[in-house]
């Protein structure tokens, strides 16, 4: 799961900051789909461990605004995809992408923070 927030973090900051570059829509991609790929192999990984030592998937909040997170760290690629492959839909998607980006990297950052506290580490 942080791996999944470095990348996307990664991805926010290389179209915020490196498009004037000609590679940064490729490496903003690669960030983006790798961020969301971590984020979705980290919940089934932690599935499979609540499942092996018998607890509960939803005891806290921090699991349901996780599964929050996890829906959206995926609509957000697929909306960045969909305005690039399909012809005229770059302005109906480029916003939804964006404040979706934007909304689920802070929304993984305080997820972070409640893991923390509620493992007792912080």
């Amino acid at each position: 799961m942080a791996a999944g927030f470095i990348f996307m973090a990664a991805g926010f900051i290389t179209a915020r900051f490196l498009k004037r570059k000609i590679w940064w829509l490729k490496l903003h991609r690669i960030l983006g789909i790798s961020g969301a790929c971590c984020v979705l192999t980290g919940v089934c990984f932690e599935s499979i461990h609540l499942s092996l030592i018998s607890a509960g998937h939803f005891n806290v909040a921090h699991a349901y605004f996780g599964m929050l997170i996890v829906v959206l760290s995926l609509i957000t690629p697929a909306m960045g995809l969909i305005q690039i492959k399909i012809h005229g839909m770059a302005s109906k998607t480029r916003p939804i992408h964006r404040w979706s980006g934007r909304t689920v990297i802070i929304m993984m950052g305080i997820n972070i923070i409640s893991g923390l506290y509620t493992a007792g580490i912080i």
